[in-house]
């Protein structure tokens, strides 16, 4: 209460929240262990305020293609500063959300900036009827009829140019090709260089003349950039797909390893191993499509390839996780969440502490050391 009445206005830096930390670090282990996607630890609370709202006027709605083909509608609103940023536009989500709002172009509405980061359509401040007219029957993109899917929108012709570019455009994103912009995707499918994602392996520098924007260096670091996302392993693989929940840590707790195990996997029921299951069978021919164009390794090769042994961490450091994480990776070393009989060492802040890694470390027989010795006091 101290935090969100008094010390937020008063401290001198900027804060959007606390994060409570479970004290007793015997307990880690076990509330991480009760979830199956984990993308961040679950001893961990965060307390975030109540975001600042404000009025203003919607001035438009528009309707945009997703790589899965809902068509998402996007307020348009008078600027209005909140928070000191100045906000023009939010989501709406969905047509329901729109629907349910009753929305009509000039509407006084309420947004807020939600954690204080994103703009979100709070509330409409009049009382009518829908203008049904907002509500677009065709596709922004390719023209086909819409479907009503639940609370969607959706766009199901597999060839909408705006779902193609999308598409290209969140896999370039998770390969982490800086260099390949949505608008350097959009120039090259509406040229028609490209169509999928597999075309994208198959471009050469002669498919990029008479292409406005694109100079020698231009397309030197997207050839580049493309040549370099061809090898990956398969929980990258999979990840790069955008299949609904599924991450790299769940992909271990579902034990995919190898290409063949992709299309061998049996869903054990989650809701993370049913979506899964699900993309795969629908999409079977997509993941082929991609296979004969780019490289996928076992996740033992990468194990193969860094063969110093695997280490486990725990305690606090001199240095953040991420960055220790890097350099045992540079040396050759596998970094693991847990202890157990395959962790070769475990290195702690002080061996004279009695935390649950530490007991099943001795248990086990494993190597314990400190970080100032491990890293010779570089740290």
């Amino acid at each position: 209460d101290l935090y969100l009445e008094r010390y937020r206005d008063e401290w001198e830096f900027e804060t959007d929240g606390l994060v409570f930390v479970v004290n007793y670090e015997g307990l880690w282990d076990y509330l991480d262990s009760q979830y199956t996607a984990t993308n961040h630890h679950y001893y961990n609370i965060a307390l975030k305020p109540p975001p600042v709202s404000k009025e203003t006027i919607l001035e438009g709605i528009e309707w945009n293609v997703s790589r899965l083909g809902k068509v998402i509608p996007t307020a348009v609103v008078k600027p209005v500063i909140i928070g000191g940023s100045t906000i023009t536009r939010c989501s709406l989500s969905n047509v329901e959300n729109v629907e349910k709002l009753r929305l009509k172009i000039g509407d006084r509405i309420e947004i807020e900036r939600a954690n204080d980061v994103i703009p979100y359509f709070k509330a409409n401040k009049e009382d009518h009827v829908l203008d049904l007219s907002i509500i677009p029957h065709r596709c922004p993109s390719c023209y086909n009829l819409l479907d009503r899917i639940g609370p969607h929108l959706v766009c199901s012709f597999n060839a909408c140019t705006e779902r193609i570019i999308m598409e290209i455009v969140h896999w370039v994103q998770t390969c982490e090709m800086d260099g390949l912009s949505e608008s350097f995707v959009r120039k090259l499918v509406e040229a028609g260089r490209i169509s999928s994602i597999k075309s994208l392996y198959e471009l050469q520098e002669k498919d990029f003349i008479g292409i406005e924007g694109f100079g020698p260096r231009k397309i030197e670091i997207g050839l580049e950039q493309i040549k370099k996302s061809r090898t990956m392993y398969v929980r990258q693989f999979l990840t790069r797909l955008g299949i609904n929940g599924v991450g790299k840590k769940a992909l271990e707790k579902l034990g995919i390893n190898s290409v063949e195990e992709i299309f061998s996997f049996k869903t054990d029921d989650s809701f993370i191993g049913n979506s899964l299951e699900a993309f795969v069978k629908e999409n079977s021919n997509f993941i082929h499509d991609l296979l004969s164009v780019i490289k996928v390794c076992d996740e033992d090769m990468k194990e193969e390839k860094q063969s110093l042994g695997k280490i486990c961490l725990t305690g606090a450091a001199s240095k953040g996780r991420k960055e220790l994480i890097i350099e045992l990776h540079k040396i050759g070393y596998i970094v693991v969440d847990n202890v157990n009989k395959d962790t070769n060492i475990l290195i702690c802040e002080d061996v004279n502490k009695n935390s649950s890694k530490l007991q099943k470390a001795k248990k086990l027989g494993i190597k314990i050391i400190s970080y100032e010795d491990f890293f010779g006091g570089n740290i």
